[in-house]
């Protein structure tokens, strides 16, 4: 065990950081704001508002605890090399991510200037499910929402556009007018998906490039399809994000547990599933612009569900 104050630091920035921001999610995202809308925000944008004011706070409140353990720890001796590590798995622990320092500078771009390396922007949110699964044989949809058909009037299929994905099922999003290819864990719903601790809160889809397609059409001639560029989606699972014995927001948090062992969930709000997801969406473009996804902040844990909130070892 390495002795230190890193975490109960970072919880007392947390804590004093209750100033409520005149923040709003649709600064940053399109959201699906009208009732009849497929995975629509409408019950829960006030929440949301919310929970993008936290996403700030615990942006500026990593920062600051990445710069107490690296500002003065960056010499090599084994004491601060234990300390740097010790910095890295309560990042990867209290957040569920990697410790990467080097894209800080990509989600403070979002965070502040509102935009981020994608092929098109805002991104999409949406608190439900907002699509649906076809087969790989169905007729393709154009950008248009209308069935694609060749000269003859005969219908294009989905695998004639896009090369058919071991694995994964196309999955229609009809506000966004395009296609996410996922993976089969979700082809009983997104925001049905069972993991390894419990029902999916959140997930992040790419989307892709504008792209033309040459097909051959039923007449044997060639026709030439365009794809039009689509945006990142994300999409918050609502009941099960609102549905955790979780404080709702950093606002609910108090001082009582500090100096004991406490559940992680006891300090981990449910606008952390926000802010762990625009990790992964602001750093999958991280390229040199080419608009090809490269290597992003991933999913990482090191411990168990309990920590000592003290100072004492972590």
């Amino acid at each position: 065990m390495v002795p230190s104050n890193i975490f109960p630091w970072l919880i007392s920035c947390l804590l004093m950081s209750k100033v409520t921001l005149a923040t709003e999610i649709t600064d940053w995202f399109t959201v699906a704001t009208a009732s009849q809308d497929p995975g629509s925000c409408s019950s829960y944008i006030d929440a949301f508002d919310i929970h993008m004011d936290d996403v700030i706070t615990l942006y500026d409140a990593i920062i600051e605890a990445q710069d107490y353990a690296f500002g003065d720890l960056r010499h090599e001796n084994s004491d601060d090399g234990e300390k740097t590590l010790v910095a890295q798995k309560l990042f990867t622990t209290y957040f569920g991510i990697q410790f990467l320092e080097e894209f800080n500078n990509l989600y403070g771009q979002f965070i502040d200037d509102k935009t981020y390396q994608a092929p098109k922007t805002p991104p999409r949110v949406f608190c439900s499910d907002p699509g649906q699964k076809f087969d790989w044989d169905a007729i393709a949809f154009g950008p248009d929402g209308n069935a694609l058909t060749d000269t003859d009037g005969e219908g294009i299929s989905i695998k004639t556009l896009y090369k058919e994905q071991r694995g994964k099922f196309p999955y229609w999003v009809k506000e966004m007018k395009g296609y996410f290819f996922l993976d089969r864990l979700y082809e009983n719903g997104i925001c049905s998906t069972e993991t390894s601790i419990g029902q999916l809160a959140a997930a992040t889809f790419y989307g892709h490039k504008f792209s033309l397609t040459d097909v051959n059409a039923f007449d044997g001639s060639d026709m030439r399809v365009g794809e039009l560029a689509l945006g990142d989606m994300l999409v918050l699972c609502s009941t099960t994000i609102f549905g955790l014995n979780q404080p709702a927001s950093l606002s609910e948090l108090d001082g009582e547990f500090v100096g004991s062992e406490v559940q992680l969930t006891q300090v981990l709000p449910q606008s952390v599933t926000l802010f762990h997801e625009l990790w992964h969406m602001v750093t999958a473009w991280n390229t040199d612009n080419t608009l090809e996804q490269d290597e992003h902040v991933g999913d990482k844990t090191f411990y168990s569900s309990s920590m000592n909130v003290s100072d004492q070892n972590v």
